[in-house]
């Protein structure tokens, strides 16, 4: 339905019969549907909303405050998007804007990195995680399948998968979680990591800012591979690297 309202003025009492005037020019029309084509042409009109405006200036007003408009004022020629949705995509596609922020980067690339570095993004499958932790953790599904089972040669993206795999029992080689168990209180570094072996978390992370607890290696290791501040005790000469060597051996 177009919105012509006080622009239009309509006189039933002519002697011709209805004559609808413009009110922003004063021009006269004999029929409802020549007003509006005059507006769309003549006047400042408004496709989407089907109104007609008395100036420029109030057409943009319009423009910039309607919820039923989506303006990119970045663009030469501002482009009118059918959605928010819409608008915000081209403004990530083609303005680089990270909305949450309301930053704009030089390239898609900058703007990638901080979605990495802010925004948990994992840019292999394009989704976001509610925190760093959780990121982390994803990104190991993505790790190359570079880790050989100690006993039956199955591949693991993570020393910690593998370890999984053996206490689960499904190894070849017969290894049961309570064979890890006993390899890790065996091992000579065991203080430097377990606790009493009764508790429900025998296992800390040995890091001095840390100290998280766990109940199986496994943990204790997936923990330790995902933590920025910890993930240096699995280097050589650290404990938790000497408990996998010490794990090869024995398995």
């Amino acid at each position: 339905m177009v919105q012509l309202g006080r622009y239009v003025v309509e006189d039933r009492d002519s002697w011709y019969g209805p004559e609808y005037t413009c009110t922003i020019c004063q021009n006269q029309f004999d029929d409802l549907s020549d007003v509006e084509e005059h507006c769309r042409w003549d006047h400042f009109w408004c496709v989407r909303c089907e109104r007609v405006f008395v100036s420029e200036d109030s057409k943009r007003d319009h423009l910039r405050n309607s919820h039923r408009h989506h303006i990119c004022n970045l663009c030469e020629f501002e482009v009118d998007f059918p959605s928010q949705r819409d608008l915000e995509d081209h403004l990530d596609e083609q303005h680089c804007l990270c909305e949450p922020c309301k930053r704009y980067f030089p390239s898609a690339y900058e703007l990638g990195q901080h979605d990495i570095q802010c925004h948990n993004w994992c840019n292999i499958c394009d989704r976001y995680f509610r925190n760093e932790n959780n990121y982390r953790m994803h990104q190991r599904t993505h790790d190359a399948r570079d880790e050989e089972c100690f006993g039956c040669y199955r591949a693991f993206g993570s020393f910690s998968a593998m370890l999984i795999h053996l206490e689960a029992g499904n190894c070849s080689k017969g290894v049961s979680l309570s064979d890890i168990h006993e390899m890790a209180f065996e091992c000579y570094q065991a203080r430097k990591y377990t606790r009493d072996q009764n508790d429900y978390f025998p296992y800390f992370c040995p890091d001095p800012g840390c100290g998280r607890e766990f109940r199986f290696p496994s943990a204790l290791y997936q923990h330790v591979e995902t933590s920025p501040s910890c993930d240096h005790l699995l280097q050589m000469p650290k404990c938790l690297a000497k408990l996998r060597r010490f794990i090869s051996q024995r398995v």
